[in-house]
């Protein structure tokens, strides 16, 4: 049970009722992905039973030849079947995308907190991925690893759902405000899916106990979720790591865990890019319900006075079109551009800074605001390692 006075507010004592009574809504466990693992798990299975499970769903099929044609895989050519798109991707990793892709769908459809939601999902990815690179170290296995990381967090998903349907007219609130909802009561409501979809041991207690005590030698799968935390929030907070730097993730205090994840940071800009809701379909109708959900706007896109005035193109690599952008300052963490066309908050974008010598990095957007017709762009460096880190150092500053 919930304590109903954990909170002070109305929305999360809301919240909290509903958990308590079981009539918080759930979604139920991507089914494409269950049938998927349940073929997999067969040791003849063949090609086209997968091939087949992938095709019942159409958007999941369009995310995975998204993912396979992403930055991460850098395919030489195109692929437009979905049997060539699995055997890129491959059948263990495919278990994950598949799972991974129908989930972000539900945290990046429509919505008055789609941004919060996909600053989650952002950080759910970043934590599986990190608990994936360092699963073999810990004599974990990878897969489970990778889900723990992915689905620990998931109540926070839930919790905006909810606060999306009780909320359709009131006084303004900041994102700030919502956040902090979340945050009081997001591991509850992550242990009422753990129930409901009858997860596993491990995968419960990640959801239910991540932020509690843990001993690394009785609870390792536990103690690695802790930690892929921490990266998350290192990685919003210091966007340039030194592997020889320990402070840079103070729970990182293992040498070999430390070059590990220097190694894993120039992949985590187009890995997590390629999960990055691909598979939204259009808006359910319990998002189309609730646009009225009232948020305050945040502050203006506005240059600090620490930004250095800069004036070069920028170009953002996607793989739909290049965008062009003029870049207008830069300071120590931030990049500001102004251009014709938006970029979607919380979601990385590939940059081309067309300074000298030209320069090609990942940023993670923070605002964009428009202003008679021309989008003003706040980005943030993104997981930048060594060499590409003393390049942007040596821009901005």
């Amino acid at each position: 049970m919930v304590p109903l006075d954990n909170s002070d507010d109305p929305i999360a004592k809301q919240i909290a009722d509903r958990i308590n009574t079981g009539t918080l809504h759930i979604p139920p466990y991507p089914s494409v992905a269950l049938k998927l693992r349940q073929i997999l798990a067969h040791e003849n299975y063949q090609l086209r039973d997968v091939v087949q499970c992938i095709s019942t769903d159409q958007a999941l099929s369009a995310s995975v030849l998204a993912h396979a044609n992403s930055a991460f895989y850098r395919g030489i050519e195109p692929i437009q079947s979905i049997d060539r798109a699995i055997t890129r991707i491959g059948a263990e990793q495919l278990r994950r995308v598949a799972l991974a892709l129908t989930l972000g769908a539900q945290a990046s459809s429509e919505g008055p907190l789609v941004e919060l939601r996909r600053r989650v999902w952002q950080g759910s990815i970043v934590s599986a991925l990190v608990c994936h690179a360092l699963a073999s170290r810990r004599s974990l296995d990878p897969s489970e690893t990778f889900t723990c990381g992915l689905l620990h967090d998931f109540g926070k998903t839930v919790a905006l759902g909810c606060i999306e349907e009780l909320v359709a007219q009131g006084p303004q609130k900041p994102m700030e405000y919502w956040d902090n909802v979340v945050e009081t009561v997001h591991v509850d409501a992550g242990v009422l899916v753990a129930k409901k979809w009858s997860l596993s041991g491990a995968i419960y207690d990640a959801i239910a106990l991540h932020h509690g005590p843990v001993d690394p030698k009785l609870s390792p799968m536990l103690a690695l979720v802790q930690l892929s935390d921490e990266v998350v929030t290192s990685l919003r907070e210091h966007h340039s790591v030194d592997s020889n730097d320990p402070t840079w993730i103070p729970g990182v205090t293992d040498r070999t865990d430390r070059t590990v994840l220097a190694e894993l940071l120039p992949r985590l800009g187009p890995e997590v890019s390629s999960f990055e809701f691909s598979a939204a379909g259009p808006p359910s109708m319990a998002r189309m319900s609730v646009r009225k959900l009232a948020i305050a706007a945040p502050a203006t896109v506005c240059i600090p006075s620490e930004g250095r005035p800069a004036n070069f193109v920028v170009r953002h690599l996607s793989k739909l079109a290049t965008e062009t952008y003029t870049a207008e300052a830069v300071s120590v963490d931030t990049l500001f551009v102004s251009g014709v066309k938006p970029l979607k908050v919380n979601c990385l974008a590939r940059l081309e800074l067309g300074c000298d010598p030209p320069l090609t990095l990942w940023f993670n957007v923070g605002r964009c605001r428009s202003d008679a017709g021309t989008f003003h762009v706040e980005a943030h460096p993104f997981a930048l390692d060594g060499g590409s880190g003393r390049r942007w150092r040596a821009l901005s500053t």
